[in-house]
């Protein structure tokens, strides 16, 4: 285990915190793989949705009512929900080339001072995607397809981006946990990594 940050021996950042926090953190990936499972499910639905609409449109020349819904609505909670499941695997989208360099702490760093950004869009889209449901569900509005309630496809986006929000606040502590300690189990794993570590 390596240590020797400046906080290291500070009782904030001591064992009985840090302890919680490594369990924190695997209860909230767990939970992440959950959502995305969830997330994996809807669009094994949508595509089997999608190959029904097909046939019935071109062979059967009798495409249902209710097929537009039924496609779009659940891919757009899976696309909702699985923004969490990609942070979990580190699957967005980052500039390797330049961090990827640098020693895990430093990494950590540098991912400390950009969380600000990550910080405020998501909990605008928390704010926005609960006005939106709510403002769905006050009116009670429905698809104009077959008249299906929209208030739970819209809260998807509400709370998808509430759980991306929350795996990415204890990552942020995680980080901030190796930066001031040095400690290592609080190093992210990477893709590469078992599961488990």
């Amino acid at each position: 285990m390596a240590s020797g940050g400046y906080f290291s021996h500070s009782p904030l950042f001591s064992q009985p915190v840090g302890i919680p926090m490594i369990k924190l953190v695997r209860v909230a990936e767990r939970i992440a793989d959950w959502v995305g499972v969830l997330a994996g499910t809807l669009v094994v639905y949508t595509v089997i949705i999608i190959v029904f609409n097909v046939v019935a449109r071109y062979v059967f020349r009798s495409p249902p009512a209710w097929g537009f819904d039924a496609m779009v609505l659940p891919m757009g909670c899976a696309y909702a929900l699985g923004g969490v499941y990609a942070l979990r695997h580190q699957a967005h989208v980052n500039v390797d080339i330049l961090i990827g360099v640098l020693k895990p702490r430093m990494q950590a760093f540098i991912r400390l001072l950009v969380s600000p950004f990550f910080l405020v869009f998501l909990i605008a889209l928390v704010w926005a995607g609960t006005r939106w449901a709510y403002r769905s569900y006050s009116i009670m509005e429905t698809s104009g397809g077959v008249g299906w309630l929209l208030f739970p496809f819209k809260a998807t986006l509400a709370i998808g981006a509430l759980l991306f929000l929350a795996l990415g606040v204890i990552y942020i502590l995680r980080d901030l946990f190796f930066v001031v300690t040095g400690d290592e189990r609080y190093a992210p794993s990477g893709p590469e990594a078992k599961p488990n570590d």
